[in-house]
């Protein structure tokens, strides 16, 4: 609720002043977290029945709460290809403070390698594997390297604008990965540290 689906709103109700999910985040998630939470505090019957009930309404909240962070995201991605072109890479910072993406994720490409760079985002392919039936279809283990986002903010990379290159990272530089070092050497990872 706090660290995803509010700072979400933020974002929305910057792009689209119109927004009217307030009601239905009053009614179907906070009045029943706070009925929780009174019954909790108020000492109420403490039987496994009475404790099963409470979990099952916390994961009946929890899945509002999920769907309307689903809602807002498609929302937001939705407004964008309004206006931008739909060949594009919506990152969404949720975070109060500035913040970069380093991050590894599987895509699915008609390409075999992703390799692209603009004054935003960097995309490396790390590994390739086709899955494809009919037509080629690949999977791609990427790495995705972005500057800074603004807090409570999106970016878009539209890639068509994007030059398509190889990409040669010099030998042995350093990216740090979520308390990982991954050290690369042409282009492929040659070693992996964890701590």
């Amino acid at each position: 609720l706090y660290y995803k689906l509010e700072p979400l709103e933020l974002v929305y109700k910057n792009i689209d002043i119109s927004y009217d999910f307030e009601e239905y985040k009053n009614t179907t998630i906070i009045k029943p977290l706070l009925k929780l939470q009174a019954h909790d505090s108020l000492g109420g019957c403490n039987t496994d029945t009475t404790n099963d009930d409470i979990v099952a309404k916390l994961k009946q909240v929890h899945r509002r709460i999920v769907s309307i962070i689903d809602l807002i995201t498609y929302k937001i991605i939705q407004l964008e290809e309004q206006h931008e072109s739909a060949n594009t890479i919506n990152i969404i910072n949720q975070a109060p403070f500035e913040h970069k993406l380093i991050k590894t994720m599987t895509i699915y490409s008609k390409n075999s390698e992703m390799n692209i760079e603009n004054d935003f985002i960097k995309i490396i392919t790390l590994e390739s594997k086709s899955i494809g039936f009919n037509e080629d279809v690949y999977e791609l283990k990427v790495l995705l390297i972005t500057k800074k986002i603004r807090a409570f903010s999106r970016s878009i990379a539209n890639l068509d604008d994007i030059e398509q290159k190889k990409w040669n990272l010099s030998t042995g530089e350093k990216i740090v990965l979520n308390d990982k070092y991954i050290i690369i050497n042409s282009g492929k990872i040659i070693k992996k540290i964890f701590f």
